[in-house]
């Protein structure tokens, strides 16, 4: 608030959601903190969050956080086999992600 920044924060967890609003509202930050739901998508990160017309500055994220490690290698696993199965797609753009 000391320089007057809006912001945008957003998560897929709707309970994630219900706390940063309470916190927000709060700390008397409503009117610079939008909080938003952002539903599943698979397009970009800015799918239902950002408005039609609607245009920011700077974006910034956390990593996930996974219950075990076990968890995480699953899903570090799931990734990789699916960034495999694209690997012919980003050769005929130029690129090949390994």
């Amino acid at each position: 608030s000391v320089y007057g920044w809006r912001m945008i924060a957003s998560d897929i967890n709707s309970s994630s959601i219900s706390s940063a609003g309470e916190i927000v509202a709060a700390n008397g930050h409503g009117d610079l903190i939008d909080v938003r739901h952002q539903g599943n998508s698979n397009r970009s990160i800015f799918d239902g969050v950002l408005r039609v017309g609607e245009n920011i500055d700077f974006a910034m994220c956390n990593p996930p956080i996974y219950p075990s490690m076990e968890a995480y290698q699953a899903e570090n696993a799931r990734k990789v086999r699916g960034l495999s199965k694209n690997k012919h797609l980003n050769r005929k753009r130029g690129k090949v992600m390994r």
